[in-house]
């Protein structure tokens, strides 16, 4: 098993963007496939002191606007060269864009199938999406029971060369 290489995953959002974070962080948990500490952070400003280069971090917003989300976004950078970012566009994607993040995009053509209006409408979406993200990182860690792998959760085959882009990276 050895130390992974990530120590851990801080997620930043605030209401309908960090409530489905908590339901995947307890899907999880539940499932005793990672011991990996996943903290889900409802603050708009974050403490860069817990934040380090082993530490995966996720920045959610539904869309790519939020002030908070994008002041953690310019708090946290320095501090670890593992982020991703889950939006619908705005700010958020302009900047995963330029800084090379991976981006995870919530579908923002009202005739994409999984497309909402409401952020609130879209906690499945977006816990569906952690939790790919997150099967594809695999978060194995000492005192788990396995590596957390995506085809535990059913994805369509569509998901899987995203996936398997993220573990390479990551």
């Amino acid at each position: 098993h050895g130390t992974p290489a990530i120590s851990g995953v801080t997620i930043y959002g605030l209401g309908g963007s960090a409530a489905p974070h908590d339901i995947a962080r307890e899907i999880i948990y539940n499932l005793r496939k990672s011991s990996t500490e996943i903290e889900v952070v409802h603050a708009d400003t974050p403490n860069p002191d817990l934040v380090d280069d082993k530490k995966l971090v996720m920045l959610c917003s539904f869309s790519g606007n939020t002030e908070e989300t994008l002041h953690c976004y310019e708090t946290i950078k320095p501090k670890t060269r593992l982020l991703v970012a889950l939006a619908r566009g705005g700010k958020l994607r302009e900047l995963a864009a330029k800084e090379g993040i991976p981006f995870i995009q919530i579908p923002e053509e009202e005739s994409h199938r999984a497309f909402v209006v409401q952020p609130r409408e879209s906690v499945c979406l977006q816990m569906t999406s952690s939790l790919a993200f997150l099967a594809a990182v695999g978060l194995l860690a000492p005192g788990s029971e396995g590596r957390l792998d995506p085809n535990e959760f059913g994805f369509e085959s569509e998901i899987p060369c995203l996936l398997r882009g993220w573990r390479q990276r990551f």
